[in-house]
């Protein structure tokens, strides 16, 4: 039986073993797909490994991607670009990110301030609202997070205000030729919007307050520039920015613009005449195409006598509805913060004013948790700007002042308006990172 079993195995084998194992257990073929593979493996740990290596680079290039939405795109796909860049954010630079939260107070800050927001929607009626919700709270904390952290790298934070500072301007170029050149409309008559934002363009009060904020950036890189050519760049787009703002005719742009300006000749004195010469250069040639346009005597005329717009008429009416509770605690951030429009004639969005909507939603209690961040960011820019970094406390004065008439709710990706976070919390919380970084080295 033992001799018969080997001579069927022996047959068998000898039947399948050419057509079979050897074509799979080829001895040269194994050997060369797996030097194939190897090489494989070891080009992607390489990949991996560099990737790694730049994670933080790759936060702060996501990050910097994002903010430029604020000048290209509407407010959904600016939320919806957010939502794809967590990953890359949590993937990349979650560790740090983590880190950064643990070791900075200030961040504990913000998170206090978007719990309480959250907090107060228990005693919202009936609200909808996505403003201060779970996820929008979430977010924004994550975003600040990423901003303090990639701030803390060398250079990340300037270079970010420095992209801005390209683009605001090659847009306000666009939006002039688009808006003007190409629809046909009047320049005395019609004030400025960037064209491709919403249906009719993005509102010409937050167009100004972009180009305002690009001009006061670009300002600040004129004593800055390495070489010649690039001051002159700087020193060009500080002027086609004013000229863009004072375009759209939007006072509250002027004011935050002003209150910049006033700031950062405070600190660098002379070192600003030439950005001051560059200003006044755009604010010349606005007005000489705005006296040259037909139309143009009684469009200047109409600026500087324009009334308040009704806005002291809107703070009455958002004050006038707040009781004792609503003055301590506030509605509740989910409550709509509009006046419907058989009131005045027109639908009113927002308030007009950030610390007027913090104080109608959520109170005294809110509105001290959000002096108290942003006053601790100006104690750290100041604290820069004494050892010669000016540019946070310059935009820091700027964006306060602009939501001091304008805008509505600032640590939500929400608001209505949505350049608050721009105007007031990215500068804050890059000074943060800053200071952090400071302290570090």
């Amino acid at each position: 039986a033992g001799i018969r079993g080997r001579a069927l195995r022996a047959r068998l084998g000898a039947a399948r073993l050419p057509t079979v194992w050897e074509a799979i257990l080829d001895l040269d073929d194994r050997a060369e797909s797996m030097v194939v593979m190897s090489a494989i493996r070891g080009r992607a740990n390489g990949c991996l490994t560099l990737l790694w290596g730049q994670r933080e680079a790759i936060v702060a290039l996501s990050l910097g991607l994002w903010l430029t939405g604020y000048w290209l795109l509407e407010g959904w796909e600016h939320r919806k670009m957010l939502w794809l860049l967590v990953p890359v954010l949590v993937l990349s630079g979650g560790d740090r990110i983590l880190l950064t939260v643990r070791r900075n107070r200030w961040l504990w800050a913000v998170a206090g301030l978007l719990v309480y927001q959250l907090a107060s929607r228990m005693w919202t009626a009936q609200s909808t609202s996505p403003v201060a919700s779970w996820h929008d709270s979430l977010l924004t904390f994550v975003l600040i997070a990423g901003l303090v952290t990639a701030a803390t790298r060398d250079n990340v934070a300037t270079r970010f205000l420095g992209g801005l500072a390209i683009l605001s301007p090659l847009v306000a170029l666009f939006s002039l030729f688009a808006f003007y050149a190409w629809s046909g409309r009047s320049f005395a008559d019609d004030r400025l919007r960037i064209p491709y934002i919403y249906d009719h363009g993005l509102n010409a009060v937050l167009t100004g307050l972009l180009f305002g904020f690009g001009a006061l950036a670009a300002a600040w890189f004129t004593r800055h520039g390495d070489w010649r050519t690039r001051r002159i760049w700087w020193l060009a787009a500080t002027g086609i920015g004013v000229f863009a703002l004072l375009a759209t005719q939007s006072r509250g742009a002027m004011l935050a613009l002003a209150a910049g300006t006033v700031v950062l000749v405070l600190f660098e004195r002379s070192r600003s005449w030439a950005a001051l010469g560059a200003m006044g250069g755009g604010a010349v040639a606005y007005f000489a195409v705005l006296f040259w346009s037909r139309g143009g005597s009684e469009a200047a005329g109409d600026l500087l006598v324009r009334g308040s717009t009704g806005r002291f008429t809107i703070y009455d009416w958002f004050l006038g509805r707040m009781d004792t509770a609503d003055g301590l605690v506030g509605k509740g951030m989910g409550t709509p913060a509009v006046i419907p429009e058989e009131v005045f004639g027109w639908l009113v969005h927002h308030p007009h004013s950030s610390y007027l909507t913090q104080l109608y939603l959520t109170g005294a209690v809110g509105l001290g948790l959000l002096i108290f961040v942003l006053g601790w960011a100006t104690r750290d820019a100041l604290r820069e700007a004494r050892h010669g970094d000016t540019l946070w406390i310059t935009l820091l004065a700027s964006g306060a002042m602009a939501l001091l008439f304008d805008c509505a709710q600032i640590f939500t990706l929400h608001s209505d308006p949505r350049l608050e976070l721009l105007l007031l919390a990215v500068p804050a919380a890059l000074a943060i990172g800053r200071v952090e970084s400071a302290r570090a080295g």
